[in-house]
């Protein structure tokens, strides 16, 4: 059942395929023809042109990643709340704070570092 649209499907990414190609081209050229201070000419590749070919992979990558990315956060929360109900010990909280206060640390630390180093020690000799 599904074979009887493929000519019309395959027909109809053909047609968009070409015009997006189409398209490609004409902008490049429009681009090109821009004068070098016009603060919209930019610079784009003479090869990017053929990659507008490709818009149907994209799209299938962009498709796929976001079913991938909205199954991981979905089996993320499952798990979570299994873990909250099983364990009902605040283990992530603890482990959340250990790990900020680390980072907090380290970030002050180096801070510390830039002002001494740009400072000399002129502001701290008082």
């Amino acid at each position: 059942m599904l074979l009887l649209h493929l000519p019309y499907f395959c027909g109809s990414l053909f047609l968009i395929t070409f015009v997006v190609w189409m398209s490609s081209m004409y902008a490049y050229r429009v681009n090109a023809r821009r004068a070098a201070d016009d603060p919209n000419k930019r610079n784009y590749h003479p090869a990017a042109i053929w990659f507008s070919l490709l818009w149907p992979l994209y799209l299938v990558i962009a498709i796929g990643s976001f079913i991938v990315t909205s199954l991981s956060y979905g089996l993320f929360l499952i798990v979570f709340a299994i873990l909250l109900i099983a364990i009902r010990k605040p283990f992530l909280i603890e482990w959340v704070k250990r790990i900020m206060n680390k980072i907090g640390d380290k970030a002050l630390e180096s801070g510390s570092r830039i002002i001494r180093l740009f400072t000399k020690d002129w502001l701290y000799n008082t």
